[in-house]
């Protein structure tokens, strides 16, 4: 009889072979024309998983593969799709649409709805493209992100998150953004007659000397705390007697730790960092001297104008100069040493 160690380990086994097994039979259906795998992947028990119709669908998948002569790729798009109100060609639908399958079909799934088959288990899930809402493409309110948004999306990655860099080449790059639009519905995001693509506005930083960068860093503690009230979801980095000195707000509970709450836009529990703890999904930093991570403090002040979709609203309506002092000073909490991701809160859904 197996310990109950010796059953984890089998079942965690099991579950990895399942997990790559999965992801073979998401290509093997794709290529012979089912669509998106219907495979999923369910817990059963404490140390069981279950494959749902895993034999069936692999058995019709190779009797077409067989019948077809191997994996024939017949073009989907014949026709130019107008997009966020531009005009893509169908060449570069197609060739998105390859690169798509090729690096994003197992986590965002044949339908673009983050349920792909590697999907399972992962914290936070793949997006759903069917929305076109891009947390962290710098777009305020209910507008659409621009290509160069989720161009530096992609290339970058999200920190923390199953969503790696790619390092595609340029056109490969411009032709799965267009793609990835395709997931819009029918009158919806990307297919919208009214919505429009909105870059973020970007205006110079009033800081950009090292001389100005204490001053910046000591207004925008303030104005983190009293102004833009931060630290009504983000954590307080001052205590609460400077809190209440400064007029703040001073929230209930541990005010040095985030609050999660819940997004019904992205269907999850959201955490937001602690600056000195973890990771910016989409702040760009490099290692500098004695180890020292150096983030990119124009992409922290774009997150903090524009917002991040659905999940925090954009403060760019306090102004530029304020907004990017508080930039400087989360930059100056984040760069530290070291910096973990954050973990999927404990939250229980309303």
């Amino acid at each position: 009889m197996m310990a109950p160690a010796q059953i984890s380990a089998a079942s965690g086994g099991c579950r990895t072979l399942l997990n790559i097994v999965s992801g073979k039979l998401g290509a093997l259906a794709e290529c012979a024309g089912l669509g998106r795998s219907k495979l999923s992947l369910r817990k059963g028990g404490d140390n069981l998983v279950v494959l749902e119709s895993f034999t069936k669908t692999l058995f019709v998948a190779a009797l077409l593969l067989l019948a077809s002569g191997g994996c024939s790729d017949k073009p989907v798009f014949t026709e130019p799709l107008a997009l966020g109100g531009v005009t893509v060609p169908a060449d570069v639908l197609e060739q998105g649409r390859r690169v798509y399958k090729k690096h994003c079909l197992n986590c965002h799934g044949g339908d673009g709805d983050g349920t792909g088959v590697s999907a399972y288990g992962q914290w936070p899930a793949p997006r759903d493209f069917r929305s076109a809402k891009f947390k962290f493409a710098g777009v305020a309110g209910a507008g659409l992100a621009s290509d160069e948004e989720l161009e530096r999306i992609i290339t970058l990655g999200l920190k923390g998150t199953y969503m790696r860099p790619w390092a595609l080449k340029t056109n490969e790059l411009q032709a799965v953004v267009q793609y990835i639009k395709t997931f819009s519905p029918e009158g919806g995001g990307y297919r919208s007659e009214s919505l429009r693509v909105k870059a973020p506005a970007m205006y110079s930083d009033p800081y950009a000397s090292a001389e100005q960068f204490s001053r910046a860093v000591a207004e925008g503690e303030e104005l983190y705390h009293v102004v833009f009230q931060c630290a009504a979801c983000h954590p307080a980095y001052v205590s609460r007697a400077q809190l209440e000195a400064w007029g703040a707000p001073v929230r209930a509970g541990d005010a040095s730790e985030p609050v999660a709450s819940w997004s019904n836009d992205y269907n999850a529990a959201l955490l937001p960092p602690d600056f000195r703890r973890h990771q910016m999904r989409s702040v760009a930093s490099s290692e500098g001297p004695r180890g020292i991570l150096d983030h990119d403090v124009a992409d922290i002040y774009r997150a903090i104008t524009m917002g991040l979709q659905g999940a925090m609203p954009g403060f760019g309506h306090l102004g530029a100069e304020r907004a990017w002092a508080v930039a400087h000073y989360v930059k100056s909490l984040a760069d530290v040493k070291h910096l973990e991701p954050s973990k999927e809160p404990e939250f229980s859904r309303p």
